[in-house]
């Protein structure tokens, strides 16, 4: 997988302006034709003990979801598709979900508050309000600067959600959390060597890019057959 200051580089030139916002990707999308591919990858495997876990354990369907803040399309797929999903499938027991999410700091500014409702309402800020969150990134030219930028952002999304902010820092220098986004990581190329967000492992089915509900629900629906 490309590493991090690859991902910090492609993040400063990949600018999209979509009706005034500003979006960047953090990794270089080399397909954009959204597909799907049998593996033998094993979504359930995947997960660690630390991984934040929505829906029953007993689901027998697991999806492990990898996507990035800065990506327009993963921004996309967590307000418009994912609360049917997890209504229809999450909700009913059916389903156990999974996000890893990019860049590195803010993923552990939100695994900070590993309590999953408060997980996903610090990721569901972010993807809500990523034109805000990224304020000024145009201006970012190191790769230290774009950290700066994320642990300001993350104070700020803490402060508005009204959690405390005094913990982030020990998560950003918790070495648990540094391996976990390593595994992250390789568990990312493992799955998709293009590095394209987002990804999708439906049990051992791969669905890339910000596909129509309709084809999660196939996945999933073939999976519960089984």
């Amino acid at each position: 997988m490309k590493n991090q200051k690859f991902l910090i580089i492609s993040i400063l030139v990949a600018a999209v302006l979509i009706a005034g916002s500003i979006f960047y990707h953090a990794y270089v999308v080399k397909n954009t034709n959204p597909s799907t591919t049998e593996n033998s990858i094993d979504a359930a495997k995947q997960i660690t003990p630390k991984d934040i876990v929505l829906g029953s354990d007993k689901a027998p369907v697991t999806i492990v979801e990898y996507s990035s803040f800065t990506c327009p399309n993963c921004a996309n797929f967590a307000n418009d598709t994912f609360p049917i999903l997890k209504k229809d499938y999450i909700d009913t027991g059916k389903v156990k979900f999974v996000l890893r999410v990019f860049p590195p700091e803010l993923a552990k500014a939100a695994m900070c508050y590993s309590d999953k409702d408060k997980f996903f309402s610090f990721t569901d800020y972010i993807f809500k309000n990523a034109a805000d969150v990224f304020s000024g990134i145009e201006n970012v030219k190191t790769e230290e600067e774009f950290i700066v930028l994320e642990k300001k952002a993350a104070e700020k999304i803490a402060t508005a959600l009204k959690f405390d902010t005094s913990v982030l820092e020990n998560c950003y220098n918790d070495e648990n959390f540094n391996t976990l986004m390593t595994k992250w990581e390789i568990d990312f190329s493992s799955v998709n060597k293009e590095n394209t967000v987002p990804t999708f492992v439906v049990n051992n089915e791969v669905i890339i890019g910000n596909q129509p509900y309709d084809t999660f629900k196939l996945a999933i629906d073939k999976a519960l057959s089984k």
